[in-house]
């Protein structure tokens, strides 16, 4: 393993946190609206953790389809790249001059896996506990959509499980709070089997777990279950429960029993108590959303998930480029069978990268060729006659450092004959002395067109 995929995953924390940045943005402007609303756009947030934008951008890749000129294309490429992709994976130096492997990655990967397993492991074990509580519960002859458990353990009712959920009441409490506050308290657990959130909850666990490192992703997961308490509170105020007696009963549950130890076993109380009581008291529900708020959001999930798919599909070319022909000095065609063993790093003119007509982003041009290609002597670089010397200089610096000889190929002017592009002669490029690399300067690159 290799340092090359450090820069792809700081890409995508990067891009998941500036979701998360609009996502709070959004909640900004939902704040005077219902909290199921809210709880949903966190949700989002904490979706694009598990959706890497680059997935988006391969999958556009696929659609052979323009709507913008190439033009266009490559600058709205560009922007999206430099915006989201801020890290670059290192170059390569020569085969020569190549340091022995580091430890960096196995270090990094190491410690990583020892959080997951921590984390997993803290999490089994109150689930555990939870589960042995149910098990030694008797069940209770409610009239409940889900089956009511009473369990021995002082703990909060709760809903219990994600596939199959239970209602978890705990031993006393029919003593303990007036029929009222109970009924509010039961309304208030349904309200979480409605709307599936223990399973909204175990997915975010599971982000937790695989993104532990990320204080932002703990910091999604606190509102998720903030908002989540108050969407219920909402609900159980707006089917008719008396807001007096409602606090109260959430009150007594926190006097008497022990908070949920997961967030994927729902409860009555939750984060932020002082602020749901004042709400509660002062019956506050959120309101509707606006004509002007539903559009918003519509156009912010579409922009989310388009917008990635069409930068994918202004890239991907309306047709294969035509044919090109790499030669070496003296040397006759490469035969068919050398795009399966020689690396053939072609541009096309908005800018989009292949590599064995394979699309592939610069970032990755270095460590694909050296993995795929270990044995190649050399890498063929073709370019239409449109195609920019910026875009032309980037690669040819990546490929100079990778230690194999770069063969410069360019279309023929006349593509009227396969004679005439075979006369399609190669620039080579003499390895640097002393350093073993390929010379990428603008002095020695020349477009050598077909008779």
């Amino acid at each position: 393993m290799n340092l090359h995929y450090l820069p792809l995953v700081a890409n995508h924390l990067w891009q998941s946190t500036l979701f998360a940045g609009v996502a709070w943005l959004l909640t900004l402007a939902l704040r005077n609206n219902r909290a199921r609303v809210r709880h949903w756009v966190w949700l989002a947030a904490s979706c694009k953790f598990l959706v890497p934008l680059s997935a988006l951008i391969a999958l556009g890749g696929h659609i052979q389809w323009r709507s913008v000129p190439e033009a266009a294309q490559s600058n709205i490429a560009i922007a999206i790249d430099e915006v989201s992709q801020p890290f670059t994976a290192p170059v390569l130096p020569s085969r020569q001059d190549r340091p022995s492997p580091s430890h960096l990655y196995d270090v990094l990967c190491t410690v990583w896996a020892l959080g997951f397993l921590g984390i997993s492991g803290a999490w089994w074990i109150r689930w555990r506990r939870i589960r042995d509580a149910v098990y030694a519960g008797l069940p209770l002859p409610l009239k409940t959509p889900v089956p009511a458990i009473c369990s021995p353990v002082l703990v909060e009712p709760a809903i219990f499980g994600v596939v199959r959920p239970v209602l978890l009441l705990p031993e006393g409490i029919f003593d303990r709070l007036t029929p009222a506050q109970l009924d509010s308290i039961v309304a208030h657990e349904l309200c979480h089997v409605r709307h599936r959130d223990n399973f909204m909850a175990a997915m975010h666990m599971f982000v937790e777990t695989v993104f532990w490192f990320h204080p932002l992703v703990w910091w999604v997961g606190k509102h998720i279950v903030a908002e989540r308490e108050r969407a219920c509170d909402e609900e159980v105020l707006r089917l008719g429960s008396d807001p007096r007696i409602y606090a109260e009963g959430i009150l007594n549950v926190c006097k008497l029993y022990v908070e949920s130890p997961l967030p994927c076993v729902a409860g009555a109380t939750g984060p932020d108590l002082k602020r749901r009581i004042e709400a509660i008291m002062a019956n506050r529900v959120g309101h509707g959303l606006t004509r002007a708020k539903k559009l918003l959001l519509a156009i912010a999930g579409i922009a989310a998930l388009a917008v990635p798919v069409v930068i994918g599909a202004s890239q991907a070319p309306a047709q294969m480029a035509p044919d090109f022909v790499a030669l070496q000095e003296g040397a006759g065609p490469p035969p068919r069978s050398t795009a399966e063993v020689m690396p053939v790093v072609s541009l096309t003119r908005n800018g989009t990268i292949y590599l064995n007509e394979k699309p592939i982003n610069i970032h990755e041009l270095g460590r694909v060729i050296h993995e795929r290609f270990a044995t190649a002597k050399g890498v063929y670089v073709r370019a239409d006659k449109e195609t920019t010397w910026d875009a032309l200089r980037q690669v040819l610096a990546i490929l100079g450092q990778s230690g194999f000889q770069v063969n410069m190929v360019t279309q023929a002017e006349d593509k009227g004959s396969e004679a005439q592009k075979v006369n399609c002669r190669p620039r080579k490029y003499p390895k640097a002395a002393g350093t073993g690399s390929a010379r990428s300067g603008d002095a020695g690159i020349s477009r050598h067109k077909g008779p």
